[in-house]
């Protein structure tokens, strides 16, 4: 949690695991076995067949705990790692981990292949689908009862008994919108997210501009606070195996929580920008250092703007007309314009004045070339820019 991301690398045939920690000079250290037997149990020199690990805050305390699973064959249990539930204890315990797998409800399975978190039910605590690999091998989804600690196994309820055998690589993303989490499965299929559920939620796409931060904001975190629940995501690059990728977007199940009390992004690379009184049950798009808007097919149950900046532009690239969506912080004179990659100023779009809150304009490109451009949004002191794309 010092903001330099650190690696867990997972190693196959019995051999130690790696807990790579950045030293933030542009090393990495290993501290698997001083951080709590992250490396496994070495058994007379021998450790797991570890394919997929997977992190998470699964108590819900604000740092992130790891699964580990270990492929271990019933021949060998004496020396072969089974599955290794690892809960950070957090800064007091400068950051080492407990194994708590045997009281946790996840059992033992042969082909462990590839763990996958994500709050399938919005109830606000982590669950897990664990993928088991070997023809005739069922997967397994847990969901967590709600302590932190324990999880059930939930195949018959979710659909999944009988389905899915040696089945590999697991990733989680809405892709259909609709504000839970459905599951790609390698091996398995696409399966939509149809269980039944009251709670609410919250999406947040990162976008980071600074020379610092990455485009994608792979690393940065974000915390969600709501009365005296509190949660934590971080946009990952990759996890599990078999190159797994969960859907960038930050997915947050808020329970019965009617309002976000308060967001803070930490970027990673960056700074740290926080929001108050969010709605729920709304997909946002969050910009380093331009705002957070909803995102726009859902501009119209938008809440009351936050910040100033150029909220959306849509489509882009575009084909001779595009929507502006930008937002005022105070009431004024503003002026939006057009620049190209050279900086010259082909055209001014706008320059009035305006209350504050959000606004819209189209443009129609008409007789303007193909190329980049550059939007520039100015008011007062607040300028704000974006890129623009016009294709014919």
């Amino acid at each position: 949690m010092d903001g330099w991301m650190d690696y867990y690398l997972s190693n196959y045939r019995l051999q130690p695991n790696f807990l790579l920690v950045n030293q933030g000079d542009g090393s990495f250290r290993d501290e698997a076995a001083a951080r709590g037997n992250l490396q496994g149990y070495n058994w007379q020199g021998y450790y797991g067949h570890t394919i997929g690990s997977a992190w998470a805050d699964i108590d819900n305390d604000l740092d992130f705990d790891l699964l580990v699973g270990n492929f271990a064959h019933p021949w060998g249990l004496w020396y072969q790692d089974k599955i290794m539930l690892m809960r950070n204890d957090g800064a007091e315990s400068e950051y080492t981990f407990t194994d708590i797998f045997a009281s946790s409800g996840i059992k033992y399975c042969e082909t462990v292949f590839c763990p996958a978190f994500a709050d399938y039910d919005n109830d606000g605590w982590q669950d897990v689908f664990i993928s088991s690999v070997y023809d005739g091998r069922q997967p397994f989804m847990y969901h967590s009862v709600g302590d932190g600690a324990s999880f059930e196994n939930v195949n018959y309820e979710t659909g999944f008994h009988g389905i899915c055998y040696n089945s590999y690589g697991v990733s989680w993303c809405d892709y259909d919108h609709d504000g839970d989490l459905d599951a790609a499965i390698g091996n398995g299929g696409l399966f939509e997210n149809t269980t039944w559920h009251s709670y609410n939620w919250a999406q947040f796409v990162l976008h980071g501009v600074s020379e610092t931060v990455n485009k994608f904001a792979f690393g940065s975190k974000a915390f969600v606070y709501c009365g005296d629940r509190h949660y934590l995501r971080q946009v990952e690059g990759g996890s599990g195996a078999e190159s797994c990728q969960n859907a960038a977007t930050l997915h947050f199940g808020l329970g019965e929580a009617q309002v976000i009390d308060s967001l803070v992004i930490d970027w990673i690379g960056g700074g740290e920008e926080r929001y108050y009184d969010l709605a729920v049950n709304t997909r946002y798009e969050v910009t380093e250092g331009e705002g957070i808007l909803s995102a726009p097919d859902e501009l119209e149950h938008a809440a009351a703007p936050i910040e100033f900046g150029l909220a959306a532009v849509y489509p882009n690239p575009f084909n001779s007309e595009v929507r502006i969506d930008y937002v005022l912080s105070v009431a004024g004179r503003v002026q939006l314009k057009v620049y190209d990659l050279s900086g010259r100023l082909v055209m001014d779009l706008m320059d009035r004045m305006d209350a504050a809150g959000r606004h819209s304009l189209a443009w129609k490109a008409e007789g303007m070339p193909t190329g980049v451009y550059f939007l520039r949004l100015e008011a007062g002191e607040q300028v704000a820019t974006k890129k623009i794309a016009m294709v014919k």
